[in-house]
């Protein structure tokens, strides 16, 4: 699916709603670069309502979910209010491909996101990654998996065990795309105690392209059993490395910048 073609959506959503757009961002497995051609297209889509509705003594809807499809759509008070928190997926949605609906909702995007990178939660984020892996772990783990799913989720477990040693090693968010990642945190493996990260990361490519041309049914998943037992050994050491660590002052601070923010676009409505 297109930017265009995701950007009639939104605005057919929107306009279903009685709401405005803002953004909306491609995230899910097309950002990435997981899918398949079964994939869905995951959509988030920023909207803000008409002024009077923000006046109201009665609490206003926030998010508006789409029956059977990946559509989403979040308020803008809602949105930089889970930034102000170090939400990880805000974050990835601001490093993902995205369409404005007009120019200012543009440059409000740009502030949005200088602000969040110059105040990036270096503990938070990896940490929560951290825990995400462990969602696919027990995934991996449950009995009548055929190969598919299992490769599938051994995809994401090594995905946000990669993602978390970039973050300690690079101080910002790392990119979406799984190879790229993987191309950046490679070199930073062997000081993590893996004795092969070429071949950890090969494997991962591997998986990848057995997943992106839909042959994972053609390969024995026991191939990949040692490599797992790698990347759990990473996980663990990358959270013994986060504990004890606090970056409290700079979700404070990210929380001041967001308010500002949250200010600045209202104040328009008064003006």
């Amino acid at each position: 699916m297109t930017m265009l073609e995701i950007a009639e959506i939104v605005k057919d959503t929107c306009s279903a709603n009685g709401v405005k757009p803002l953004f909306a961002f491609k995230t899910g497995s097309k950002a990435y670069g997981t899918d398949n051609e079964k994939s869905d297209t995951d959509i988030t889509f920023i909207f803000y309502r008409n002024p009077i509705d923000y006046f109201s003594i009665s609490s206003v809807k926030d998010e508006i979910k789409l029956p059977d499809v990946d559509i989403k759509g979040w308020d803008i008070r809602k949105f930089l209010n889970i930034i102000s928190k170090g939400g990880w997926n805000t974050f990835e949605m601001l490093n993902a491909p995205y369409w404005s609906a007009t120019e200012s909702a543009d440059r409000l995007l740009c502030e949005i996101r200088k602000v969040s990178m110059d105040n990036f939660p270096c503990v938070t984020i990896p940490t929560t990654f951290l825990h995400c892996s462990e969602t696919a772990l027990k995934r991996l783990g449950r009995d009548g998996n055929d190969n598919a799913t299992i490769i599938k989720e051994f995809i994401s477990y090594a995905r946000t065990t990669y993602s978390a040693l970039y973050i300690q090693e690079y101080g910002k968010y790392p990119p979406l795309n799984l190879s790229a990642l993987v191309k950046d945190v490679t070199p930073y493996l062997k000081d993590e105690g893996v004795s092969h990260p070429n071949a950890l990361s090969s494997y991962i490519l591997f998986a990848l392209g057995l997943r992106k041309d839909m042959l994972e049914d053609r390969v024995d998943y026991s191939l990949f059993a040692e490599q797992l037992i790698i990347l759990q050994l990473l996980n663990a050491k990358l959270l013994d490395n986060f504990e004890g660590k606090n970056d409290k002052e700079i979700k404070e601070n990210l929380s001041i910048k967001c308010e500002k923010i949250l200010q600045n676009f209202f104040s328009n409505f008064l003006k």
